[in-house]
């Protein structure tokens, strides 16, 4: 029993640890936040509906687990949930990773930079000496029916891609077009363009590209 005392007293130790760091986290982020409401707006303006657990790397450097959280791409907000609150912690948010899906590698990054414009968090959809990442945004658009003239709006994504090399990212869009300008004298990835069919709102259809733009 003796020997189980000092494994007990660091494993809590260890979950006090982590809890001060989570409160340390989330020091002065001032009045909590609603639950962002679509009204009568289809869809959602968050990548992922439910809160998740997360990984995160904070603003200074701590790395912290199983952080329930969801990312609003429309305001470019990271929330956290705890208890009855809901907490805006984008300022206090380095990196993060949520559970992948088809369309989501799940794995974010802030920008340093604050030359690169780049408002929002990028996701990395390839990993290589030249990398390839996604920023996730979304657009309100309305449509009118023919025959009511009844309006309606609805969230639609608007995603743009971007090319790394080192600490060097590069625009390139979201379209076959914006592809092929942005590589119009690479031989090798407009004929991968012009003779696959490539889906530019989803990670797996993208991925082969993304290799061969790598090993260029």
């Amino acid at each position: 029993m003796k020997t189980l005392l000092p494994f007990f007293f660091l494993l809590l130790f260890s979950a006090a640890t982590a809890f001060s760091q989570q409160s340390a986290l989330f020091t002065g982020l001032g009045k909590p936040l609603k639950n962002q409401k679509s009204g009568s707006t289809l869809g959602s303006p968050y990548l992922n509906d439910e809160f998740e657990k997360a990984n995160v790397i904070t603003s200074s450097g701590n790395s912290l687990k199983d952080l329930p959280l969801r990312y609003d791409i429309l305001n470019n907000h990271i929330e956290y949930a705890t208890e009855n609150n809901i907490y805006d912690i984008t300022d206090s948010v380095n990196a993060f990773t949520l559970k992948a899906s088809e369309n989501h590698t799940g794995k974010f990054i802030k920008l340093k930079n604050t030359d690169s414009k780049i408002s929002g968090f990028l996701e990395l959809v390839y990993n290589g000496n030249i990398s390839l990442y996604k920023l996730n945004s979304i657009k309100v658009i309305s449509e009118e029916n023919f025959y009511t003239k009844n309006i309606t709006k609805k969230y639609v994504p608007s995603n743009i891609y971007y090319i790394a090399s080192g600490d060097k990212f590069t625009k390139i869009g979201s379209s076959k077009k914006d592809y092929l300008n942005a590589f119009k004298s690479n031989v090798k990835v407009r004929a991968f363009l012009n003779s696959t069919d490539v889906n530019f709102n989803s990670d797996n259809s993208l991925t082969p590209l993304a290799k061969l733009i790598d090993n260029q």
